[in-house]
């Protein structure tokens, strides 16, 4: 019998170059209750939103433009949030982050984000 499985509105995909940083986010982001996945390597993470229901996408600031971008493009395809993340300083949000979000000032914002979009898909 195949029945499927129920998908958790409280996953997120979290995509980084940096090992470290990605680690960091991703335990934060477990502490508050989300289930987190990452890839290998940034592309990968097109594959994986084909294959699974996210809440949303962050994307390291460590990621390459490029790769972002189609990332971003994928996600928007399948109205998925893409949300850029970087550790402080004055950097430009890019034009296809839904949201950017400084982390070195703690994920506050980005968890108020997550709970909105959160109980707007429950």
């Amino acid at each position: 019998m195949n029945v499927p499985l129920r998908r958790s509105a409280r996953r997120l995909l979290s995509v980084s170059r940096s090992t470290q940083l990605l680690i960091g986010r991703n335990d934060m982001l477990a502490i508050a209750g989300y289930s987190v996945s990452s890839p290998r390597e940034p592309l990968d993470a097109i594959l994986l939103m084909q294959h699974d229901d996210f809440l949303a996408v962050l994307i390291g600031h460590t990621v390459r433009p490029d790769e972002a971008e189609a990332i971003a493009a994928k996600a928007k395809s399948l109205h998925i949030p893409s949300i850029f993340v970087y550790p402080g300083g004055d950097l430009p949000a890019p034009a296809w982050a839904d949201l950017s979000v400084d982390n070195d000032g703690g994920i506050s914002r980005l968890l108020n984000f997550l709970e909105r979009e959160n109980s707007v898909t429950s």
